[in-house]
């Protein structure tokens, strides 16, 4: 029985354009998760009242804040094109949630529906990040060995000259 990994040619013999896939898969991922970046969202919260519910413990009260709103992302095609062409680059939502007491303004459950729809897209863009990022990394592998060639070629090409 092989021992996985250490024995298997095309992971050893592609390591580290595997590695560099992976590296540029997350970045791009970091980039498209950042506001004003990957997405654009607007986001308005209602606080429809006050909610109380039983703790975990005996006797114990949590008090909450009840919040309702709508939520539209926007996608950068950039980062999200499997959504964009799908019809997605633009969602709207309305979501309800419970925020803390002192969350006057339903801040927190935005920000998690917020979350939550960008997420959901990045998950459907995962084949893209990594056929970009494979993309990338031939290009550059390609590149890289151009140079080696012509840098071998104005080698010999130097020795030449008298």
């Amino acid at each position: 029985m092989r021992e996985f990994g250490s024995k298997m040619p095309f992971f050893e013999k592609h390591r580290k354009q595997l590695y560099c896939i992976s590296l540029l898969a997350f970045f791009l991922m970091v980039a498209a998760l950042i506001p004003g970046i990957g997405y654009e969202a607007i986001a308005n919260a209602n606080p429809a009242g006050v909610i109380g519910a039983t703790g975990a413990s005996e006797g114990s009260v949590s008090i909450g804040r009840l919040c309702r709103g709508t939520l539209n992302v926007s996608f950068n095609p950039f980062f999200y094109p499997v959504s964009y062409f799908s019809g997605r680059s633009s969602v709207f939502r309305k979501y309800v949630g419970a925020a803390e007491l002192w969350d006057h303004e339903g801040v927190q459950v935005a920000e998690a529906a917020t979350i939550g729809t960008v997420f959901s897209e990045l998950l459907r863009n995962i084949p893209y990040f990594l056929a970009a990022s494979a993309l990338l990394t031939l290009a550059l592998g390609k590149v890289s060995s151009l140079r080696r060639v012509l840098g071998k070629a104005t080698l010999i090409n130097a020795q030449r000259q008298p």
